[in-house]
């Protein structure tokens, strides 16, 4: 078996897919649904380029689609650059240009502008686009 993340993770979602991957709150998913989830995600990712050292923003709130968006990136082949949306506009702003990310995922609430070179990916207004990609994606 590989030492990459994301091929444990797929080998843990075919010993235990029905069993819970993560939770919060009330909210939860297995690891079949994460692992369909991440790969629709990074399904549309690497439609907008990511893939082998590209960096990936990510402004979540600490909840189910920021694993989501964590493990996408990873399949998607990216590294992400986590942003706290609690800091002010400009030190996210320094930290986007620090490391030249060329995507960020957040949701609409979220959002503020960005150079005109980086893809905003809204979770929320994206969500029919996302899910038309393929649930699976398994480089095996």
């Amino acid at each position: 078996m590989s030492d990459c993340l994301h091929a444990r993770f797929e080998a843990q979602v075919d010993r235990t897919p029905a069993h819970i991957a993560a939770s919060a709150g009330a909210d939860s998913l297995s690891y079949a649904e994460l692992d369909q989830r991440a790969n629709r995600l990074a399904h549309h990712l690497r439609s907008l380029g990511v893939g082998p050292e590209t960096l990936v923003a990510i402004q979540l709130p600490r909840a189910l689609d920021l694993i989501v968006a964590i493990v996408a990136v990873v399949k998607s082949g990216g590294a992400y650059v986590p942003l706290d949306g609690e800091h002010p506009q400009e030190r996210r702003a320094f930290y986007l240009s620090d490391s030249a990310a060329r995507v960020i995922i957040t949701t609409s609430e979220l959002a503020f502008e960005v150079r005109p070179d980086t893809a905003l990916v809204l979770l929320d207004a994206d969500a029919p686009r996302i899910a038309r990609s393929p649930p699976c994606g398994r480089r095996r």
